[in-house]
């Protein structure tokens, strides 16, 4: 993967707009107030929508008046360059505060606003150590899930390698990984903050390390998760905080009942036996930290230390459990990291068994278990996930019920080694399935094919269970749907965060918590899924067990998949405000040969005042056929300097979930700007002319054009060199004026192009 310090090129206003970026960082501009750089750190967690598009303006507004101002430095006199490095560095500040804000709900604006080495190589050296810049780092994956009162979450990501934890900031959905895993991530650093993609995407993204810390495209698979059976030795530390040292809320002895009795009881009855915690409470310890201040790290590492003090070694657990009063300033009720080794969870004055075991379910390295509303029917293009919407399982958050039966077989509960058995089908037949709460070790679960995910490729499984009113699923009693029929989740092979609740009864109930009660296909009914070419139908059950016929007909041969979509040129076009701009669209129809063809219309997206023109609209294309337009682009012509996203979605006739977008940009350029000059104005015979020529758009060096210089002489003769200008957009050409040459005024002309643009400057010295 690749390093590219010129890449995301930065938008420049034209030199013209120097004098008034001046008062960018006092008065407002384009109607936005100033923002003050206190309120922006303190808000970042407050931010509304509103606030956050105020916030990328601003933030665009101060990164194209950046260039100008450092070009205003470089011009400025002596006694001016100390109040104009003070407007610049002030600027830069301002930016610098609105960026440490908005990466952290938007990292993908970040990363287009970055300024590129042609731009920062031209600022001075105090001002480029303040702002952000691209950064490669290698080092430990450490992932946390924050669970909040009122079914909220939010996963956070740390990169951690010797002597630092940066926290990484993905724009695009998040990667489905687990702490301990060995990354290389490259992108843009603000402050202790890397954005980057969810991906690897050229410039900016992740690769995966291998032992010998090589990258690789692919993760180790997470088809069973490590260190779930056994006995989990683990070391509660009790901590409360020095500005209330007394608070201590639960006694030692109702911990060490609620893990090592309550969770491990819990924890043994879900697997079967197979899993137990054993170990140690250490506590009550004080630590150098007040209860207002939400630093869960810190926290460890002061429990941590408190419980080596009183002689609990930590080397020797491999999970660690902090509870301690409630940290308001935090707002979650648990925290842990996602596997790990060892696992670290957080109890924040929630006393539950719900909360602990829902936390070291995290521990062990499972997300939530989600469901998924798809109106009035069970499955579809066009659904909502519910982050928690499981209602019978505990990682689903609403009752302390069975990890399901896609979280027990990650854990290796169910289905490998001595576990009870998860039983596939391969083909239509008739199967039957023990109460799944039973520790019997018969057959605890079905699994059907029903395709492949859209996106990875991955096999996607039907999970399905017999659940009883018996141990935690008590809660169970007087459900007669889910006693009496069969419970349906939706999972994607080797994919830990995808285990859906499916309503197979979706028009039983209207929206809201009923219609998820009673989602278990009954007795007599069936569940048909004609494109997977899958039927269940239970057709008899008991308190003992539940009979399913299951009927595997010949899938529909048509398989629908993304098109692959693409702008050319990739890297984008050049031009002036006003000015056309023609890309090339290419599609590819990827549906499977059997398909009909599919018709994809296409939809442009630029900003806000360009306009889009198509060749065609849309296209109709067979299975494995391509087609090819052209998009025309017309900027502004008040647009301001700089490179602009374009995009085109191509939407399917087959339903969004088939569409995919290509995405290229748009530069905004001013007319190239030249000078030549000489270092003196009158020579004599036998001296050297040294010409400098100074290539520009906006402020911004032109570096790599090439120059034609022409000197003529008084009597008519001429001389013509090339040159070719540096990173700082600058040439040098020495005359060495011969004793034979004419006295009298020389003619200096320069020409230059780059970008399809062009400039010419003259100037003139004499001989005398």
């Amino acid at each position: 993967m690749g390093l590219s310090m010129n890449s995301g090129r930065v938008s420049v206003p034209c030199f013209a707009l120097v004098i008034a970026s001046f008062q960018l960082i006092s008065l407002s501009t384009a109607g936005i107030p100033a923002l003050a750089t206190p309120a922006l750190a303190a808000g970042a967690e407050r931010s509304s929508k509103g606030t956050l598009a105020a916030q990328v303006l601003r933030a665009e507004k101060l990164t194209r008046a950046i260039p100008d101002l450092g070009a205003a430095f470089r011009a400025a006199s002596p006694s001016e360059r100390s109040a104009r490095l003070e407007v610049l560095l002030a600027a830069i500040a301002e930016r610098r505060a609105l960026l440490g804000v908005i990466i952290g709900q938007d990292p993908g604006t970040v990363l287009r606003l970055a300024l590129p080495e042609s731009v920062r190589s031209g600022l001075p050296e105090e001002v480029q150590a303040r702002l952000e810049r691209f950064e490669k780092l290698q080092g430990k994956l450490d992932v946390r899930i924050e669970d909040y009162p009122g079914g909220k979450s939010r996963v956070t990501h740390s990169l951690e390698s010797p002597g630092q934890r940066t926290s990484l900031h993905f724009a695009g959905t998040p990667p489905s990984l687990q702490s301990g895993v060995a990354l290389e991530a490259t992108g843009v650093r603000v402050d202790g903050v890397l954005a980057l993609q969810a991906g690897e995407s050229g410039e900016t993204g992740f690769s995966y390390l291998n032992s010998e810390g090589t990258t690789s495209a692919t993760a180790v698979s997470t088809a069973a998760l490590a260190d779930t059976l056994g006995s989990q030795r683990t070391l509660v530390v009790m901590v409360n905080f020095q500005d209330n040292p007394t608070a201590q809320p639960w006694s030692v002895s109702q911990v060490r009942n609620m893990v090592f009795t309550n969770v491990s009881d819990f924890m043994r009855e879900n697997s079967y036996g197979q899993t137990t915690f054993v170990g140690d409470v250490s506590g009550w310890h004080t630590i150098a930290q007040d209860s207002s201040v939400c630093d869960s790290e810190r926290l460890a590492l002061l429990a941590n230390q408190a419980a080596a003090a009183a002689g609990f070694d930590p080397a020797t657990y491999r999970r660690f459990i902090y509870v301690y009063p409630m940290v308001a300033s935090c707002g979650w009720s648990g925290m842990s990291t996602v596997g790990g080794n060892p696992s670290k969870s957080w109890i924040n004055g929630k006393f539950t068994l719900m909360t602990f075991a829902h936390e070291l379910g995290h521990a062990f390295g499972l997300s939530h278990s989600h469901a998924l509303e798809c109106g009035a029917s069970t499955l579809g293009d066009a659904c909502q996930l519910y982050e928690y919407g499981d209602h019978f399982d505990i990682m689903g958050n609403y009752t302390t019920g069975h990890f399901n039966a896609f979280q027990k077989s990650l854990l290796g509960w169910l289905g490998s080694g001595t576990s009870p058995g998860v039983a596939t089908a391969q083909a239509s037949g008739t199967f039957t399935l023990e109460p799944y709460e039973s520790l019997s070790l018969g057959t605890k679960a079905l699994r059907i094919p029903r395709g492949f995910d859209l996106v990875t490729g991955a096999q996607a499984w039907y999970y399905l269970e017999f659940r009883q009113a018996l141990g935690a699923d008590n809660f169970l009693a007087g459900n007669a749907n889910i006693l009496n029929g069969v419970l349906v989740h939706s999972a994607i092979e080797n994919n830990f965060n995808s285990s859906n609740q499916l309503d197979t009864t979706p028009a039983s109930q209207s929206y809201g918590w009923d219609d998820w009660e009673d989602t278990a296909i009954a007795v007599g009914a069936s569940y048909i899924d004609s494109a997977a070419g899958v039927t269940i139908t239970p057709t008899a059950a008991s308190s003992s067990g539940i009979t399913l016929q299951v009927t595997l007909a010949p899938a529909s041969s048509c398989v629908r998949a993304k098109p692959w979509v693409a702008l050319s040129p990739a890297s984008g076009l050049s031009g002036l405000p006003g000015a056309a701009l023609s890309y090339g669209l290419s599609i590819t129809n990827q549906d499977s040969p059997d398909c009909p063809a599919a018709s994809f219309s296409l939809q442009p997206s630029v900003p806000s005042g360009w306009s889009t023109s198509l060749g065609s609209a849309s296209l109709t294309l067979a299975p494995g056929a391509s087609g090819s337009t052209t998009l025309t682009v017309l900027p502004s012509s008040a647009a301001a300097i700089g490179t602009y996203p374009i995009s085109v979605t191509a939407t399917s006739n087959a339903g969004t979930a088939h569409s995919a977008s290509a995405s290229s940009s748009a530069t905004v350029v001013s007319s190239l700007a030249m000078s030549v000059s000489t270092d003196k104005p009158v020579y004599s015979k036998g001296g050297t002319v040294l010409i400098t020529i100074a290539l520009s758009q906006g402020s911004v060096p032109v570096a790599g054009a090439g120059v034609l210089i022409t000197i003529s002489k008084p009597n008519g003769a001429a001389v013509s060199a090339s040159v070719s200008t540096g990173t700082t957009g600058r040439a040098t050409y020495k005359l060495r004026l011969g004793r034979k040459d004419p006295l009298g005024t020389y003619q200096v002309k320069a020409s230059a192009s780059s970008g399809g643009l062009s400039a010419q400057a003259s100037t003139s010295f004499s001989v005398q």
